[in-house]
C-alpha cells in the first residue's frame, strides 16, 4: 500500500512563494544591513571621539600633576618647601601623598599633605611595586586604584633617586566628564578580581592585541574601554563610557518597516507567477503522476499513460510507456536470471553439485533439527581423492577436471536420495548424512564407496584407478557445523597416515593429537627464534681400516623442558609447515663453520654429510642459503655431501634430477638415503648423478638371522658395485652385522657400534686421537 504523497501543485505554489519571499527578504535585508552598519559606524565614531575626550581630560591632569611634581623634586627634600611657596605647598600643588624612595626604588620617607603619616595602603603599594633604576631617572605619570579610590601618581628623579606624588581623583570629577560626554564611566583595576565579564574582556582584548575596543552590552548601549598604565608602565585602570544607541534604535525601527512592505511585494508576484505555471505545468505533471499512479498500484503493465499536447511533458509520457513495454518483455528474463546466479552461487561449476557455501547452510539447517529433536542423528563423510597430483602432473588439468566429475558420478551413485554430495574444492567432497540412526550407517556408506571407486575410470581411452580416503564425523548437540567438518576432516588425514583407500572414525584423540601438533610447531617457531637448536655428527667409517671418511651432520633440539630431541619427534612438522628452510638454514651455519675449523686443523679428506629433503632442493630459497653459507664459512663444495631420502626423490623425480645435476656440476657427492625403501625403478638409479648408496637400517637390523635381509643387502651391494658406486651401511649395532658386511665388500659402515653422533667437541678430540673405529678396538 503506497502513501499518495501531498499535490504537486501546492507544492510549486509554496515553493515559488518562498522563493519570492527569499529572494525580497535577501534584497531588504541587504538594505537594511548597509544602512544599519552605516548607523552603527556613525555612533562607534562619536563614542571613540567622546572616550578621546575622556581620556585627554585625565591625561590634562596627569600633565598638572607632573609640573607640581618637578617643583617639589626642586628640594632635593620631601620635609623642606621649595622656594617662594608657603610651608602649605603639598596642598597648594593639591599633593596629598609625596614619598622619596632611592635610586633602588625602597622608600625612605612617606607623608600626607596635612604632615602626618601616609596611608597604609600607600605605603603597602610602593613597597610591593618599587620603582626600577630606570623608572626612578625618568619623569612619568600613572593611575592607581587603591581601597576603591582612583589615585593619580606622578615620578621625578632627586638627589636621592626620586620623588613619587599622588593625588585622588574623586567620583565628582568622574561625574563632571560623564556629564560633558553624556555617557555613563565605569573604573576597575586591571587585575581585580571580581572584574565583570564586559571588562575582563576588555582586559583580554588589551593583553590580545594592545588596544581597546567597543563592546556592545546585553542593553544594546555601546561601551568602549580604555586602558591607563601604572607607575611602572604596565596597565593598571580600565575605563569604560557607555552610551546608548539611540540613533540605532530608530533607524532599526525604520529599516523593518521598509522590509516588511517589500516582503508584501514580493508575495502578491509570487502568487500571480504561480498561478501561471499552475495553468501550464502543474495541472499537466498530477495528470501524469495519476496515470503512472493507477499502474503501480494495479501492477498492469498493459495500461499507458495517455497525455495530450506535443510539448515537453508529453513526450515524456511517451516515453514512459516504451519504458513500461520493455519492462514488461524483459520481466521474464530478470526471473531466469536471478534463479541461474543463486544457482551458480551455490553450485560447484565444475560438478554441477553443491559447493562449500551450500553445504555450509544445509549442514547448519541439520544440526538444528538435530538441537530441536526433530532428527535422530546426524553424519559426515569428508573424502579426498588419493594422489589426485599425479593424475594433473601426468595428464593435464582439464584432464583431470574431467575425472573429478567422473567421481563425483560415481559418488552420487553410492548415496540415498536425501543425502547431501558437495565439493569443497580441489579434489575434496563431503557428504551429509541425515536421519542417522547408528554409527554403522554412516560406515556402510564409506564402505560402498570406496568399493564403487576401486573399479577402474574409462575416460579417453585412459584406464585409470583411483582411490580415496575417508573421514567419518557424527554431531552430538550444541555442535557447529565448522567443528563436525573440522573433525571429519581430522578423521580423513588419519585415514591417510594409515595407508589411503580407507576410512576412519573420528575420535577425541585426533583432536588432541592436532592440538598436540599445533603445539609443537609454535614450540619450535620459538625454538627457532631462541637458537635452541644444535648439530651432532656421527662418523661414516671405512670398514676397511676404520678410517672416519665423512661426518653425517645431525641435528637436535635443546629443549629447554625435554631435554636433547631427536629429529624424528620435530622433522615432519618442520617440512609440513615450511620450517624446514629455518632448520637448513641453523644446520648449514653451525655444520659449515664447524668444517671449516677441521680443515684449518689439517682434516681435509672428511667430508660433510647432509640430510636434505628432496622436496626443498628445486626451491629458489635453498639454493641461495646453500651457497651464501658456503661462501661465508670458506669451504669447497667438494666437501660436502647431500643424502637424499629414496621415498622423497622418487615421488618427483623430474624436479629431483635438476637439483641433483646442480649440485653435481658443483662438486657436490651426492648419496641416495634409506635406499631399499623408496621401492625406486634401476632405470632412475642409472639416470641420477649419484656416488654412493646408503642402505637403510631396516635392512642392516635382521642381516644375520633373516636369510630374505641379508639376500637383499647381498643383492643392493653387487648392484651398488656394477654402478660403480660407494656403498654405505647405516645402523650398524652388532659385530656379526659388521663381519657380514665386510664378507659382502662393503666398503663404509655407520652405527652405534663404531660411534654414536657426539657434539663437536667430541668429534675433535677424535679426529685429534687418530682412533681406528672398528670393533675390535677399545
Amino acid at each position: 500500500m503506497h502513501r499518495r504523497p501531498s499535490s504537486i501543485r501546492r507544492r510549486i505554489t509554496t515553493l515559488i512563494l518562498i522563493a519570492s519571499l527569499i529572494l525580497t527578504a535577501v534584497s531588504a535585508l541587504a538594505s537594511v544591513l548597509v544602512l544599519l552598519s552605516e548607523f552603527s559606524r556613525l555612533e562607534e565614531n562619536l563614542l571613540r571621539d567622546d572616550l578621546q575626550s575622556v581620556v585627554a581630560l585625565v591625561q590634562s591632569q596627569s600633565e598638572l600633576l607632573l609640573q607640581a611634581t618637578r617643583l617639589a623634586a626642586l628640594s632635593e627634600g620631601a620635609g623642606a618647601a621649595p622656594p617662594g611657596l608657603p610651608e602649605s605647598w603639598l596642598d597648594t600643588l593639591r599633593i596629598e601623598v609625596l614619598a622619596s624612595v632611592d635610586s633602588s626604588g625602597r622608600v625612605e620617607r612617606i607623608r600626607s599633605s596635612g604632615g602626618g603619616p601616609a596611608s597604609p595602603a600607600w605605603v603597602a603599594f610602593l613597597e610591593a611595586n618599587p620603582l626600577t633604576p630606570e623608572q626612578a631617572r625618568s619623569g612619568q605619570t600613572g593611575l592607581v586604584m587603591l581601597d576603591g579610590q582612583v589615585w593619580l601618581a606622578a615620578t621625578q628623579p632627586s638627589a636621592e633617586g626620586a620623588l613619587i606624588a599622588a593625588r585622588r581623583l574623586d567620583e565628582g570629577f568622574f561625574q563632571q566628564i560623564a556629564n560633558r560626554v553624556q555617557g555613563g564611566i565605569r573604573l576597575y583595576g586591571f587585575d581585580d578580581p571580581q572584574l565583570p565579564a564586559d571588562f575582563a574582556a576588555a582586559r583580554e582584548n588589551f593583553l590580545q592585541s594592545g588596544q581597546a575596543a567597543l563592546q556592545t552590552l546585553p542593553d544594546h548601549s555601546l561601551a568602549a574601554f580604555h586602558v591607563f598604565p601604572g607607575l611602572n608602565g604596565q596597565p593598571a585602570l580600565i575605563l569604560q563610557l557607555v552610551k546608548p544607541r539611540n540613533g540605532f534604535q530608530q533607524g532599526r525601527w525604520n529599516m523593518a518597516f521598509f522590509a516588511l512592505a517589500t516582503l508584501a511585494a514580493g508575495g502578491l508576484l509570487a502568487l500571480i507567477l504561480s498561478q501561471q505555471i499552475d495553468r501550464q505545468v502543474t495541472s499537466r505533471l498530477e495528470e501524469l503522476y495519476t496515470g503512472i499512479q493507477r499502474i503501480r498500484e494495479a501492477r498492469d503493465f498493459s495500461l499507458r499513460l495517455h497525455l495530450s499536447g506535443d510539448d515537453e511533458l508529453a513526450h515524456l509520457a511517451g516515453g514512459i510507456n516504451e519504458a513500461i513495454q520493455a519492462l514488461e518483455t524483459s520481466t521474464l528474463a530478470l526471473h531466469e536470471n536471478q534463479e541461474r546466479l543463486s544457482y551458480e552461487a551455490t553450485h560447484d561449476a565444475l560438478t554441477g553439485f553443491p559447493n562449500r557455501l551450500f553445504f555450509t547452510q544445509r549442514l547448519n539447517q541439520a544440526l538444528a533439527l538435530l538441537e530441536m529433536g526433530r532428527t535422530p542423528q546426524v553424519a559426515l563423510l569428508f573424502i579426498d581423492v588419493d594422489a589426485f597430483k599425479l593424475i594433473n602432473e601426468s595428464y593435464d588439468h582439464p584432464f583431470g577436471d574431467r575425472v573429478l566429475v567422473l567421481f563425483a558420478e560415481r559418488l552420487k551413485g553410492c548415496l540415498r536420495a536425501d543425502d547431501v554430495l558437495a565439493r569443497l574444492g580441489g579434489d575434496e567432497f563431503a557428504v551429509l548424512l541425515e536421519n542417522v540412526h547408528e554409527p554403522e550407517e554412516a560406515e556402510r556408506v564409506a564402505r560402498r564407496i570406496l568399493e564403487e571407486t576401486r573399479r577402474s575410470f574409462e575416460l579417453e581411452g585412459h584406464s585409470l584407478f583411483l582411490t580415496c580416503s575417508i573421514g567419518i564425523a557424527t554431531a552430538s548437540r550444541l555442535m557447529r557445523g565448522e567443528e563436525l567438518l573440522r573433525n571429519a576432516d581430522m578423521a580423513m588425514y588419519s585415514a591417510k597416515e594409515r595407508g589411503k583407500a580407507c576410512y576412519a572414525l573420528f575420535d577425541e584423540t585426533m583432536h588432541h593429537q592436532a592440538i598436540h601438533r599445533l603445539n609443537l610447531e609454535n614450540d619450535l617457531r620459538r625454538a627457532i627464534e631462541r637458537e635452541e637448536f644444535v648439530v651432532y655428527y656421527q662418523p661414516i667409517v671405512s670398514m676397511f681400516d676404520g678410517r672416519v671418511t665423512a661426518l653425517e651432520a645431525l641435528m637436535r633440539w635443546q629443549h629447554p623442558e625435554r631435554g636433547l630431541l631427536l629429529p624424528e619427534s620435530f622433522l615432519n612438522v618442520a617440512k609440513e609447515t615450511g620450517l624446514i628452510n629455518a632448520l637448513n638454514f641453523i644446520l648449514f651455519r653451525q655444520s659449515f663453520r664447524q668444517l671449516r675449523q677441521w680443515r684449518d686443523q689439517g682434516f681435509k679428506d672428511i667430508r660433510l654429510a647432509l640430510n636434505i629433503s628432496a622436496r626443498v632442493l628445486p626451491e629458489t630459497s635453498f639454493w641461495a642459503l646453500f651457497e651464501s653459507e658456503l661462501e661465508a664459512a670458506g669451504v669447497p663444495p667438494t666437501a660436502i655431501q647431500i643424502e637424499v631420502v629414496e621415498s622423497e626423490m622418487a615421488a618427483s623425480i623430474d624436479n629431483t634430477l635438476h637439483a641433483l645435476e646442480r649440485l653435481q656440476q658443483m662438486g657436490v657427492t651426492i648419496s641416495v638415503d634409506d635406499f631399499g625403501t623408496g621401492y625406486s625403478s634401476l632405470a632412475y638409479l642409472k639416470r641420477l648423478p649419484i656416488h654412493s648408496l646408503k642402505i637403510d637400517r631396516t635392512f642392516i637390523k635382521d642381516v644375520i638371522n633373516d636369510r630374505d635381509d641379508a639376500a637383499i643387502v647381498s643383492a643392493m651391494i653387487v648392484m651398488a658395485h656394477v654402478l660403480d658406486l660407494d656403498v654405505v651401511a647405516e645402523g650398524v649395532e652388532t659385530e656379526s652385522q659388521f663381519r657380514f658386511l665386510l664378507d659382502q665388500s662393503c666398503e663404509k659402515a655407520q652405527g652405534f657400534l663404531l660411534a654414536h653422533p657426539q657434539p663437536p667437541e667430541t668429534v675433535t678430540q677424535l679426529l685429534h686421537s687418530g682412533k681406528a673405529l672398528l670393533p675390535d678396538q677399545d
